[in-house]
């Protein structure tokens, strides 16, 4: 059957502008894959900021898969297809310095099973200079106030319709060093657990975003007020 046969493996490499991509396909005529990796060719903007190296090994599928009878269902149910795009080995390096590593996958599903699809990453950043970046965004800090680098894991996950994230940063180097975690998704913010050192003590923060408007508990610990003031 033509569905059984395979597709020879091809070599595909492209370098096109800004990217470059090299690519292989296999598997069968219903359910193909193509695998290869992905690199950026010169520096690349986006948003602001220039990028000078992004790279990734990918794989994009077709999958078919028998669905399980339910009690108010029939006993045999068409089966679900979906499009599976898995991302491994990113690697994005910034003009200003430190470098964001990655891996994930994205689920969209064909057909009518649109509850089926969503998507989860992971994220590890080291070293971003967040001094340079907020010059680049143009962020009102005070001259005096340095942050310094930052360091973060984060994860992107969730049904598309409800995408959510997790962080947990530090930045430890900075005028008042910090660490703390942030939690997201389409309609609301949470920042628990900020702690800051202002001299020999602490100031605890728990915000969270609700409705465009932001609550905060503030606790400060043998904190002198005085590096607010002056």
């Amino acid at each position: 059957m033509c569905n059984q046969w395979l597709w020879q493996m091809l070599s595909v490499p492209w370098n096109k502008r800004e990217v470059k991509v090299d690519a292989q396909l296999t598997g069968t005529v219903a359910q193909p894959i193509l695998a290869g990796a992905l690199s950026s060719t010169k520096p690349t903007i986006v948003d602001r900021l220039q990028l000078n190296n992004i790279s990734t090994n990918f794989k994009l599928e077709r999958r078919i898969m028998a669905q399980s009878p339910t009690p108010n269902s029939p006993s045999s149910r068409p089966q679900f297809s979906s499009l599976a795009l898995a991302v491994s080995d990113l690697v994005v390096v910034p003009a200003a310095g430190g470098k964001i590593s990655g891996k994930g996958q994205v689920d969209l599903a064909l057909g009518s099973e649109n509850s089926r699809s969503g998507l989860v990453f992971d994220f590890q950043a080291e070293n971003l200079p967040a001094d340079a970046i907020a010059q680049v965004y143009a962020l009102p800090i005070p001259a005096t106030v340095k942050i310094g680098s930052v360091s973060a894991k984060a994860q992107v996950f969730g049904p598309l319709e409800n995408i959510q994230a997790r962080a947990q940063w530090q930045a430890p180097q900075g005028t008042f060093p910090a660490s703390g975690e942030v939690r997201a998704d389409r309609n609301s913010a949470d920042l628990p657990n900020t702690i800051v050192k202002v001299g020999d003590g602490y100031v605890n923060v728990n915000a969270a975003l609700n409705n465009r408007q932001w609550e905060a508990l503030i606790k400060g610990d043998r904190c002198a007020w005085t590096f607010f003031t002056t």
